[in-house]
């Protein structure tokens, strides 16, 4: 993953920060406070057999001694082709623990991955095949995620109208979608069993960071009112290629959308 230093500016920056707060959220403040495995939700799973439900946990850091009650938030959600990692991730631990020094809540989530069987709607499941359906399903988990967050915002100490994603690979597939798709996208587990959850949160992110991710699952459009948006990637990248940044950017300046690319 690419240096954390230049994730603290992106966010500070897209989330339009004042001069005071900037240099706040730059400097290493405050200890951090880590809770582990907490509930943000349910997912279904077990599409091809037995139908099932998974709880849905993150990892939750916090900076101790923060003199305001409402800080800035955000969702940090790990990759690995939607087959692997967690939660404690190496890069997103980096990450939380740089941040929440800073003064932010960050949340690193777990979402359901190719062995949780998860269900999507039928033109994932027929097109996508299991890894389309579990990355439509990390994406549902993702603002699962962030509609939790905003119902426990007042406990959480965070102000809801802040909250930034950073997200790597798989992961920045979720938070892009949590960025630019409209509400009823990736909404739910439509036809199972699993109800909505905490459905009159918005599961939008106000702004955010994609590393290394790609578009390609997604058919939909990037709109000048979706949140403000940097795209990091390397042009060597041999996993997801480099032009799916650019594609990611093209949408951006054809919409147009405020975006670093």
């Amino acid at each position: 993953m690419h240096s954390v230093r230049s994730f603290l500016l992106a966010a500070t920056v897209l989330l339009g920060a004042s001069t005071p707060a900037q240099v706040r959220f730059h400097d290493e403040t405050y200890a951090v406070q880590l809770q582990s495995g907490v509930l943000y939700g349910t997912g279904a799973t077990g599409y091809s057999g037995t139908p099932g439900v998974k709880n849905l946990t993150a990892d939750v850091y916090s900076p101790v001694g923060f003199p305001s009650p409402t800080r800035p938030a955000l969702l940090l959600v790990h990759g690995g082709s939607f087959s692997s990692g967690n939660s404690t991730s190496p890069d997103m631990v980096q990450a939380a623990q740089y941040f929440a020094a800073r003064g932010w809540v960050c949340v690193s989530i777990n979402y359901r991955l190719q062995g949780d069987d998860p269900p999507a709607p039928s033109w994932v499941a027929l097109f996508g095949g299991l890894a389309g359906r579990a990355g439509h399903a990390a994406a549902v988990d993702a603002k699962r995620a962030l509609r939790w967050m905003r119902a426990n915002a007042a406990s959480l100490g965070i102000d809801p109208n802040a909250i930034g994603g950073i997200g790597h690979s798989a992961g920045a597939f979720c938070v892009l979608m949590a960025a630019v798709t409209d509400p009823e996208d990736f909404a739910n587990d439509a036809g199972t069993a699993v109800p909505d959850q905490n459905p009159t949160q918005s599961g939008a992110l106000n702004a955010c960071v994609e590393v290394s991710g790609d578009i390609a699952l997604w058919g939909g459009d990037i709109d000048a009112n979706d949140a403000p948006l940097m795209i990091v990637h390397g042009i060597a990248d041999t996993t997801v290629p480099f032009t799916s940044a650019e594609t990611i950017r093209d949408l951006c300046v054809a919409a147009p959308l405020e975006h670093e690319f």
